[in-house]
């Protein structure tokens, strides 16, 4: 039997209400509820399980009395999902350098790397701000015969892009059981033999050492699991991270470098951030 899921949407015009509240803010926030994926263009159209949506109804319910946000839901069955993208899913170019295409697009012409992905109800279909800044990054990276984790990894296209750019060995890691299966999913429309795509936490690779990490995912994770990171990074090693808002920089950065890391070079599109940061070598 097929799960049921809620699609949940999210008015965006209703923000000239309280102009003081970031969109983005707003956006953040949300992104730490256990929605499995979004959809973000006038409206926020967010995807949850039942079970999960019936836990947090009232935590839903607050935030957008508190924020002046207007929302309506429907109950959708997950099969649909892969018709209703059909639809509406336009293909991401990134630059020169990497074009994110579903089986129903036709290709650009020119593009350096092409990722293949099936769109499904997971995170990380490559539209947001902070997988394109990430991505611009790797361009600036060497991959070759690396060992590299994408934590958090959704769909897995930053592990797909790692694989593309040489890495050796790619491990691609998420806690939420669609995105899992939507990557193992992915890696094989791609031929990435090199990824090994893992169901849980950041526990699950703690007796691994990787030479980069991949991190796009959201401020609470990033700072709570900064310690467990740096463990698991060899000395000198590269740490790439967003899902940060601009004004959430310093506090980010003060964790990071109090965990060992040092800052190296970051990118800004609308009020999102990434960062490249570097591990400290020990003498």
């Amino acid at each position: 039997m097929s799960d049921i899921y809620i699609r949940i949407t999210i008015e965006r015009t209703v923000l000239s209400n309280n102009p003081e509240q970031s969109w983005n803010k707003i956006v953040e926030e949300l992104y730490e509820l256990p929605f499995t994926g979004f959809e973000e263009d006038i409206q926020l159209i967010g995807y949850m399980k039942q079970p999960d949506f019936n836990n947090t109804k009232e935590q839903i319910l607050k935030f957008c009395s508190v924020n002046s946000l207007k929302f309506n839901t429907e109950l959708i069955k997950d099969q649909n999902w892969n018709e209703q993208w059909e639809r509406q899913y336009p293909m991401v170019i990134v630059d020169d350098f990497c074009a994110i295409v579903a089986h129903f697009h036709e290709p650009p012409a020119t593009c350096e790397h092409l990722i293949r992905i099936t769109p499904e109800m997971s995170f990380g279909t490559g539209h947001h701000q902070t997988t394109h800044m990430m991505i611009q990054h790797m361009r600036s990276l060497d991959f070759t015969q690396k060992t590299v984790l994408d934590y958090g990894c959704g769909t897995g296209i930053l592990a797909i892009l790692a694989a593309k750019l040489g890495a050796a060995t790619i491990d691609a890691i998420d806690y939420d059981i669609w995105s899992y299966r939507n990557c193992i999913e992915n890696c094989s429309l791609n031929n990435t033999t090199q990824i090994e795509v893992l169901h849980g936490t950041i526990e699950a690779v703690n007796e691994r050492k990787y030479d980069l990490i991949l991190a796009n995912i959201n401020k609470h994770v990033l700072t709570s699991t900064t310690a467990s990171m740096n463990a698991i990074l060899h000395d000198g090693g590269f740490l790439l991270i967003s899902g940060i808002l601009d004004e959430h920089r310093d506090d980010i950065l003060t964790c990071f470098e109090e965990n060992g890391f040092n800052h190296v070079t970051e990118l800004k599109k609308d009020d999102w951030i990434s960062i490249l940061l570097l591990k400290n070598v020990k003498c």
